[in-house]
């Protein structure tokens, strides 16, 4: 007994040490409505009242907490009272371009700017309070392992493994830590709930004898306070009345009693709670306050089951790890991990299942699972919500049979299994230090790499960008283009500049933008010292209608201040390149260029007249160097009648990016001089390189003499 205490003291030491440590390493308010949260806080410790939603004073720094049931915040508010936290509202710098809810943006991730010297320990006012309620959040979370400890305890008293291992599990999922790391009133109603399925448990041991009227007032207490945490209290006030039905029934106790049972404990619930529902009913039209979730979201938005079912995969995520605003996520190993332990779990536990039917109190420890889902997925119905933590409030029957199935694993494997499941704490170590605290750390260097190209360019007074690195790959549309740009300050600034890169592509239409503070939004240049370095990776996405292939010039500005100045070039390709049966190719250009069709979209043309021509080559060696398609009208012993030299595509994707496997399709125009003499001429292509010197070719094998190609004669008729 001794020595399971001692390890579940580690497992709670260590669910401690972890969680503070994403408390202090996460940024402030980079966690998913924390800012809302903190400032319904500190407007009751302010005000000494409730805010109420959509009114001008909880606008913009409360919004829908403000419908939010106020336990958490209440409590919260008494913790913080005596800080000053003035300062607060004026300090809050939201970033305008963030990219909430997607993790595959590479820029602006954070949702808010942040002062890295104010935020720096020691901590002081707005800051400090709102670490002491991050603090808050982590001790309800103790208090759930507590629960859950006791709760597997008392379903499994002569098995202290199976508790420890639920513990376990739960202590180190990086998302509990991250949860339970913030401000937030999730912690509360799971925390309670959890506690309330204790009670039930209780309850139900009691078995024949009626429990004592203490207990039932001790239920509702507590499931009065659930509801005072959060919505879901609710489904947890219905549910309680419907296990102590079944108890009853099953243990066949007598109407009376269990007429006197459920009504003890909904008088008790509704003397903790009944004031809130009064209360929303009021003011809202509706107990639960939901519409007001739903009016400040946008509106109900009428999504379909299975719109809902589809965000399965998103769900799961979000249960184990999802960070920042939805929009920072680990490898995808750390999923695969931790979905290898759950199947593995519950596959030994529905093997138990088969040689034992489970006891009834495990079914409706299920049923809670089944109702909490229940509840979200009608949420979702009318608002986007697909967030895991919303059936944590059922953390206890989601972990259990877990338990049970580990337990199953220690009798085949042994203590293997216990020095697997070992690697969790480093598993949610590496998503705080190897995830979140890279992402929100601004980048400084001494000296530039070599292999950046430099600009020293001057884009607004002492704002200098000293050099940008692209990297030599091929993009996609819909892409995030990685650039990385060098910046300096040779004096103070007082002046936050946004700056402006953008990507333009064929004909030089813009394909891909990014407009965003420096540092990728984490680093506004009023923060930077003198003189230093500040490494500015970045992401640009690209548009999804881009003409492929071609060669996207990349230009860097400040918002307000010109034009800005080129970095370079990327190329952008097809995903598929056409499909041509290449068996006898026109003709050979080089050792790796082939001309596989050519079309002319006339026979006959008269003086002034223009001619199209659509080429298409294959690459079967990359030629490596800038070539110019030649393009003449007439015979080779002659001067040409008209001329359409061109780059390929007109330059926008030049000969130096093309590779082996690819097709482009080409386009040329040869227009007529108004003086040109009636006769049928040829119409003859070849390259040269940057010497102009022309490149070899040949057609069936055989070396052109002046290393051209006649694909077609033309008429030229008198006018």
């Amino acid at each position: 007994m001794r020595t399971h205490r001692r390890i579940l003291g580690l497992l709670l030491l260590g669910y401690l040490f972890v969680t503070v440590a994403y408390g202090v390493v996460n940024p402030l308010f980079e966690a998913p409505d924390e800012y809302f949260h903190y400032f319904t806080v500190q407007y009751i410790a302010d005000n000494g009242k409730l805010p109420i939603a959509q009114t001008p004073e909880t606008a913009v720094y409360i919004e829908q907490e403000a419908a939010q049931p106020p336990l958490y915040y209440w409590l919260g508010s008494w913790l913080i009272r005596p800080i000053d936290t003035r300062q607060a509202k004026n300090d809050l710098w939201l970033n305008p371009r963030v990219q909430m809810g997607d993790a595959s943006a590479a820029t602006n991730i954070n949702r808010v700017v942040h002062d890295r010297a104010a935020e720096a320990f020691p901590w002081t006012n707005y800051i400090l309070a709102a670490h002491i309620l991050r603090l808050f959040s982590t001790l309800f979370g103790l208090g759930t392992l507590l629960v859950l400890y006791a709760t597997a305890r008392k379903m499994w008293p002569d098995s202290p493994r199976l508790a420890l291992f639920a513990v376990g599990l739960v202590a180190f999922l990086p998302q509990f830590n991250f949860l339970h790391s913030y401000v937030n009133n999730d912690v509360a109603i799971i925390f309670f709930a959890s506690l309330a399925l204790y009670l039930l448990v209780r309850v139900w041991d009691s078995a024949e004898i009626p429990p004592r009227a203490s207990q039932i007032m001790l239920l509702g207490l507590v499931v009065g306070l659930a509801m005072l945490s959060k919505t879901t209290g609710l489904l947890l006030f219905v549910y309680a009345v419907g296990f102590l039905g079944v108890y009853g029934l099953f243990f066949k106790h007598s109407l009376a009693q269990i007429t006197r049972m459920v009504s003890l404990f909904g008088a008790m619930t509704l003397v903790v709670a009944g004031w809130l529902l009064w209360r929303n009913g009021s003011l809202y039209g509706d107990i639960t306050a939901a519409n007001q979730f739903i009016a400040i979201a946008g509106g109900d938005k009428g999504f379909t089951f299975v719109e809902i079912l589809q965000q399965s995969g998103g769900i799961w995520r979000s249960l184990i790890a999802v960070f920042g605003w939805f929009n920072v996520l680990p490898s995808l190993w750390v999923y695969r991990l931790w979905g290898s332990v759950v199947v593995l779990a519950l596959l030994a536990t529905i093997a138990q299942l088969v040689q034992k039917r489970p006891r009834l109190l495990a079914v409706l420890l299920a049923g809670w699972i089944a109702v909490v889902y229940a509840g979200m997925v009608v949420f979702m119905l009318r608002t986007p919500a697909a967030q895991g933590r919303l059936l944590l409030p059922a953390i206890v029957p989601l972990v259990l049979p877990l338990a049970v199935g580990l337990d199953r694993w220690l009798g085949w494997l042994g203590s293997k299994i216990v020095w697997g499941l070992g690697g969790l704490p480093l598993v949610t170590l590496y998503c705080l230090f190897g995830v979140i605290r890279p992402i929100y750390t601004p980048h400084t260097v001494t000296t530039i790499p070599p292999e950046a190209t430099p600009l020293n360019v001057e884009l607004v007074d002492n704002l200098v960008l000293k050099a940008a690195n692209l990297w030599i790959t091929p993009y996609f549309a819909g892409d995030n283009v990685p650039i990385e740009l060098y910046w300096q300050a040779t004096a103070a600034l007082d002046q936050p500049y946004e700056i402006v890169v953008e990507l333009f592509g064929r004909d030089n239409t813009p394909i891909g933008k990014l407009q965003t503070y420096h540092g990728g939004g984490l680093y506004p240049n009023i923060y930077w010292p003198k003189d230093q370095i500040i490494d500015s990776k970045i992401g640009v996405r690209l548009n999804a209608d881009i003409v492929v292939p071609t060669q996207a010039r990349v230009n860097v500005r400040v918002v307000g201040a010109g034009e800005g100045v080129d970095i370079g070039y990327v190329e952008i390709e097809p995903r598929e390149w056409p499909r041509y049966a290449v068996t006898h190719p026109l003709a050979t250009i080089g050792e790796g260029i082939e001309l596989v069709s050519a079309e002319i979209n006339t026979s006959s043309v008269t003086a002034g007249d223009t001619i199209e021509i659509a080429l298409v080559w294959h690459v079967t060696q990359p030629p490596n160097r800038f070539l110019t398609t030649l393009l003449h009208l007439g015979f080779p012993d002659q001067q040409p009648i008209a001329q359409g030299d061109a780059a390929p595509l007109n330059g926008d994707y030049p000969t130096t990016f093309w590779q082996t496997g690819e097709v482009i399709e080409d386009r040329y125009t040869l227009t007529i001089p108004t003086d040109a003499l009636a006769g049928e001429y040829p119409i003859r292509i070849g390259m040269y390189d940057e010497a102009i010197e022309r490149v070899q070719l040949s057609a069936e094998g055989i070396l052109s003499p002046d290393f051209t190609y006649t694909i077609g004669t033309i008429t030229l008729a008198e006018k």
